[in-house]
């Protein structure tokens, strides 16, 4: 991947949304990435002047730190996120990698313990046990890490399988359906099928079901505290034209 490429994208961002917190912290962060720290850093200050309430803006103010090497730099503004999210996934693990390249391991393990995000969680236990030589624990770590990795199969079940198993009644479209294809059967029988045929064809008895053109219909009536009231008065068993 050539990274430096994408600058002249990262430039045209600025120009367009320079009013823009996510998209300064983006831009800061590349420019770290790619050795260009005063730019990083104005990019960073502007950001954090126009959004001060937003935790994602700090934690990229610490992974701008971060890139340019300033490890115990890169921990305040971590800890400033968590404060406004304590929830906030990959700051934990940011600061483990800080202090983890301050030669504090058994500080940045208890930071990867506390990490939410399960892929970056194990990837620091794993990391941090065996710096300690816990091979165990970080052994463990990994062997998760791969599992939770690993491409998983497809067990999708058909549609309404479950619904079908337990005797539920179909959903009314499938039932309209149902009642379409039954009718067009009927009229294929019949000796004078055709786009002449004007005969109504009689439905076959499905209780509940009814619609107005073209399908099966039947009396419902709706019992309400109020008494009793017909909806529908149709005679059961007709096409309704």
């Amino acid at each position: 991947m050539d990274v430096r490429a994408a600058r002249e994208p990262f430039e045209r961002s600025v120009l367009s949304g320079s009013g823009e917190a996510t998209v300064l912290a983006r831009h800061a962060q590349y420019s770290a990435r790619t050795g260009r720290d005063s730019e990083a850093v104005t990019a960073m200050k502007r950001a954090l002047r126009l959004d001060p309430l937003n935790p994602l803006i700090y934690r990229a103010a610490g992974s701008v730190e971060y890139a340019a090497r300033r490890y115990a730099e890169s921990i305040p503004p971590l800890r400033k996120a968590l404060e406004m999210n304590p929830k906030m996934g990959r700051a934990h693990a940011s600061i483990g990698d800080a202090l983890l390249m301050l030669g504090k391991t058994a500080e940045a393990q208890v930071e990867y313990a506390a990490e939410p995000a399960l892929d970056f969680n194990l990837a620091g236990i794993a990391i941090a046990g065996h710096r300690l030589g816990d091979a165990a624990a970080a052994g463990a770590a990994l062997d998760r890490l791969r599992r939770n990795s690993a491409p998983r199969r497809c067990t999708s079940r058909p549609r309404y399988s479950r619904r079908s198993a337990i005797g539920n009644p179909p959903s009314p479209r499938s039932s309209r359906r149902a009642s379409s294809a039954t009718e067009a059967d009927l009229r294929s029988q019949r000796p004078d099928a055709g786009p002449a045929a004007q005969r109504p064809a009689v439905c076959p008895p499905v209780a509940g079901y009814g619609v107005r053109r073209g399908h099966c219909v039947s009396r419902v009536t709706q019992i309400s505290g109020a008494g009793r009231a017909d909806r529908r008065v149709d005679r059961p068993g007709q096409i309704v034209r």
